[in-house]
């Protein structure tokens, strides 16, 4: 960081700096959930632990396939019923993308970081079910995720 610092390049600065606090932030998520994976080994059907146990793998670890049924266990009904979809994985295009909209909508009212991995698994819902879509609607599709794409530009 203090190369970038003395060449002059205040974006890669900001930028090392935002990703070694993040690292930070992962690793004191890691040491707090740490007792709640224990926890799992004992009783793996404990709503409450399967829910931060599953917002801890997508948040932080972007491991969906195995957060996605720790959250369809949890104790937010919101996020069960979404996982629940999800996990489901139909084939029909309009209904992954209605999935896909629903982990948007969710993301609406969540922090920055967390809001960017759900909208990130959206836009990869939205993305299997694009070649599938009509014209007009893929192209209402392709808008949401060119959206993500240029947040925070």
């Amino acid at each position: 960081m203090e190369q970038a610092i003395e060449h002059g390049d205040a974006a890669r600065a900001r930028a090392v700096r935002e990703y070694s606090r993040l690292i930070e932030r992962g690793r004191r998520e890691f040491d707090r959930i740490s007792p709640t994976l224990g926890m799992l080994e004992k009783s793996p059907d404990d709503a409450d632990a399967n829910l931060a146990a599953g917002r801890y793998y997508y948040w932080f670890k972007n491991d969906w396939p195995r957060g996605l049924p720790m959250l369809a266990i949890g104790s937010d009904p919101k996020l069960k019923d979404l996982a629940n979809k999800d996990l489901a994985r139909p084939g029909d295009p309009e209904a992954l993308v209605a999935i896909g909209d629903g982990w948007w909508e969710f993301a609406e009212d969540q922090p920055s970081l967390q809001r960017t991995c759900l909208r990130s698994h959206a836009c990869e819902l939205y993305e299997s079910a694009l070649p599938s879509l009509t014209s007009l609607r893929r192209a209402a599709v392709r808008n949401r995720i060119d959206e993500f794409h240029n947040e925070g530009e």
